[in-house]
């Protein structure tokens, strides 16, 4: 399960996003976001790699 964004933002493939555990990630400015981009590209690496097996997870930058 992929814990939720504050924001999902249109734009580009920035390729810098973080995929951890239950943590939720903020920026210096407070906030978790990320594109759809990114987090379409974040969640096929998860499902290939299965790094992440039954477990929560969070994708932001």
């Amino acid at each position: 399960m992929i814990n939720k964004l504050h924001k999902l933002c249109l734009g580009d493939n920035e390729g810098n996003y973080r995929i951890g555990s239950n943590t939720f990630f903020t920026n210096d400015a407070g906030e978790s976001k990320v594109s759809v981009t990114d987090y379409a590209t974040a969640m096929v690496d998860v499902t290939q790699n299965a790094a992440h097996v039954n477990q929560h997870i969070s994708i932001a930058y």
